[in-house]
């Protein structure tokens, strides 16, 4: 983006149903298990299952669930009432040929996990600071970044409640929140008992195991599978755009909002297994593109980055976790 105020930035263009009370009692028994996810992944590749080896409670988990149209179960996690998709392990090719802070393309093994299939919504985000009291960096700072025609500014009073600094988000619950920062999205997803998820689990659950080049295969974005190019010139809800299902059935992974993932930006050769990017850094990577963005920005193996504070009308997130967790 070009910015009279903002910060340069590195864009490189550049079973069947069981009843409730089964359901519930396996939430009970994996309650701690959400804690330490992303703690211990990364440390062992996933190993293959055989029959005898499959986790009881994973089971369960997903007995309880429905399947989706793409054959993946889904579940509704009981915090936030975000329905989550279930990502099973394996391995996925990440990264393109295409741009420098792409490469290189790799075979990347990763555990299960789940992923909201949208975006959290304007609704979602407005329960949080109703019962959190948490206020968002952009209201803090008291400006937001936007753009107005040709450039970006930093505009007075932009917030998740008015992303472009004028028109709020009634009518707009079920649009993906905006003028989120990094850490803003963070503090959601650990309410909702969740985290960001990383930018290979985030790349995954958008383009699939084959390494497509966008969520919905290698075909050219067009205007029925995503929000984007500023044909719509705003964010859409989440569940707008069907035809851009991923290949586990994901929305929203291409166009609408940027989506904030938990790792630090780097470049170069990532782990093999559950990378999760450099321990250190100053600025975290966002992916999927926006609704003002072009074709090349909507590929899931595009990625940006930037620092932890800053929000803009076009940054939302999604949030991931090992196993469903108990509500508040």
């Amino acid at each position: 983006m070009e910015t009279d105020d903002a910060p340069a930035t590195g864009t490189e263009k550049k079973k069947k149903p069981v009843t409730i009370l089964a359901a519930i009692a396996a939430f009970i028994i994996i309650a701690g298990a959400a804690a330490g996810f992303f703690l211990t992944r990364g440390k062992a590749p996933p190993p293959a299952e055989s029959a005898s080896q499959k986790h009881p409670v994973k089971e369960e988990i997903s007995e309880a669930g429905t399947k989706n149209t793409k054959g993946f179960f889904e579940i509704k996690h009981p915090a936030d009432q975000s329905l989550m998709v279930h990502i099973p392990a394996g391995e996925f090719i990440m990264g393109s040929d295409k741009y420098s802070a792409e490469k290189p393309v790799q075979k990347i093994a990763l555990s299960d996990y789940y992923i909201d299939k949208y975006p959290v919504t304007n609704l979602q985000f407005q329960k949080y600071v109703n019962t959190s009291g948490y206020v968002t960096d952009a209201e803090k700072k008291g400006t937001g970044l936007v753009r107005i025609g040709r450039r970006w500014k930093k505009v007075g009073g932009a917030s998740w409640k008015l992303p472009d600094g004028v028109t709020g988000i009634d009518g707009k619950e079920n649009h993906p929140v905006s003028q989120v920062s990094y850490n803003d999205a963070r503090s959601y997803c650990k309410w909702a008992q969740k985290e960001l998820p990383t930018e290979a689990m985030w790349e995954k659950a958008a383009r699939g195991p084959d390494g497509n080049e966008f969520p919905w295969g290698n075909g050219d974005p067009m205007e029925d599978s995503a929000n984007h190019d500023s044909y719509v010139g705003s964010t859409t809800p989440v569940t707008a755009y069907e035809k851009g299902r991923s290949f586990y059935g994901l929305q929203d992974a291409a166009g609408n909002v940027y989506q904030w993932c938990q790792d630090w930006y780097g470049t170069g050769q990532r782990a093999d297994t559950n990378p999760s990017g450099p321990e250190t850094g100053k600025e975290h990577v966002i992916k999927g593109g926006s609704f003002i963005e072009g074709m090349e920005s909507l590929r899931s193996a595009n990625r940006d980055r930037y620092e932890p504070n800053y929000s803009s009308f076009l940054f939302g997130f999604r949030c991931a976790c090992d196993f469903p967790v108990p509500g508040l």
